[in-house]
């Protein structure tokens, strides 16, 4: 990876963390909750964020972030790397972000680390048929690679990086590995034979082994790590008036105003306003929403026709959608999703309660997501139960 390149990784995130920034000295100030923290100790464990990298706890969420940011970086033939566990392939937001990628043309790597337990159950009881075939559906080149073949593993993921930075598509690695350590804390009901097996042939087992140097050099890192610890317990925590409160950054915004003399509809403005924001570089994706149709309300239509490229039309995919428009701003654009009916933001919810509505606070105000989701909402048409409610309470 260079510099430019982004990492989208889940609640298993401290190795990679660490490998991409190698900032291991925040991340246990973050750990104990302190101000030096990356996340100023906010996160804690799960929720990450540094330029180039961010994680989240829920499965498989920041996967459609990931596809808008890399819509962003390509521009500058970076790729994003966004890793997961063969878990999260129970999860159907990983498949509307697949589709979206592949869709999309967008240098977004899958890396799906199958260490063949989800928590405690084995994937013979958790997963249906093929693996490497969940990706390949969507179109994707699919590399396949395991921990414990090291020369292969490394020229396999080159292979795979650089094939999505130089055409500007998906790709996926399906990566074979072993869980060594209890999920959490001690629920481990695995055959303790089996764990044995892979840990005696682990990579880091066999090479400090045979390598008196790197034995050493283990336990010096052991050593520098534990005394650091001294250090971090020693720093100051985020002062309480920092945290609590109001925690967003209050702005007033000017009410839109059309161009002088102009007469229309409502949603006629709403048309005018998204042709500005198209102008200033916005993305506005959502379903049906590409010329000639332009929405089934019309919000978009002929703006298509004069920016193509910031009008994304996408299949019926609601949380992909809005996690595609929220990955664009974190990365520094505006993104703006339109849900067709009100009533299907219900499928986003994840994305905006676990994602857009947190990034701010939960990274310690290093990240902005500018993101607006525009839908109709309400009755008086009479379209039923499920394209006529009210939803706005829940938001």
């Amino acid at each position: 990876m260079t510099d430019g390149d982004w990492i989208t990784s889940d609640h298993r995130c401290h190795g990679h963390y660490i490998a991409h920034t190698g900032d291991w000295t925040g991340l246990i100030d973050e750990l104990l909750g302190k101000a030096d923290g990356v996340c100023k100790g906010i996160g804690s464990s799960q929720h990450l964020y540094r330029q180039g990298f961010i994680s989240n706890g829920p499965q498989g969420a920041l996967l459609p972030v990931g596809t808008g940011i890399g819509r962003m970086v390509r521009e500058t033939e970076n790729v994003v790397v966004s890793f997961v566990g063969e878990g999260t392939l129970g999860e159907g937001v990983t498949y509307e972000a697949l589709n979206l990628s592949a869709l999309l043309k967008v240098p977004q790597v899958f890396v799906c680390e199958n260490n063949f337990y989800s928590q405690s159950t084995a994937q013979t009881r958790n997963t249906a048929g093929s693996i490497p075939d969940r990706f390949r559906a969507f179109g994707l080149k699919t590399f396949l690679a395991n921990t414990w073949d090291l020369p292969s593993l490394m020229q396999t993921v080159g292979e795979a990086i650089a094939h999505a930075r130089g055409n500007s598509e998906p790709v996926a690695i399906v990566m074979t590995t072993y869980r060594l350590n209890a999920h959490s804390k001690g629920d481990d009901d695995r055959d303790a034979e089996e764990v044995a097996f892979f840990r005696q042939n682990d990579p880091i087992s066999w090479i400090s082994e045979g390598n008196n140097h790197l034995a050493q050099r283990f336990s010096e890192i052991d050593e520098e790590v534990e005394s650091y610890f001294d250090t971090a317990l020693s720093k100051p925590e985020l002062p309480l008036d920092s945290y609590v409160g109001d925690q967003m950054p209050r702005r007033t915004s000017a009410r839109y105003t059309p161009a002088a003399g102009f007469e229309g509809r409502v949603i006629e403005r709403v048309n005018a306003f998204l042709r500005e924001e198209a102008e200033r570089g916005a993305m506005i994706i959502g379903e049906d929403i590409a010329d000639p149709y332009g929405g089934a309300f019309k919000a978009t239509k002929g703006n298509g026709q004069d920016f193509p490229d910031a009008i994304v039309s996408t299949p019926i995919s609601e949380a992909g959608l809005v996690g595609v428009a929220a990955g664009y701003s974190l990365a520094g654009r505006r993104g703006i999703a339109e849900i067709m009916f009100g009533d299907f933001v219900t499928y986003a919810f994840d994305q905006i309660v676990n994602g857009i509505s947190k990034y701010h606070h939960m990274y310690g105000k290093q990240a902005s997501c500018p993101v607006t989701i525009r839908m109709p909402m309400g009755g008086k048409r009479g379209y039923g139960a499920t394209h006529s409610q009210s939803l706005e309470k829940f938001l």
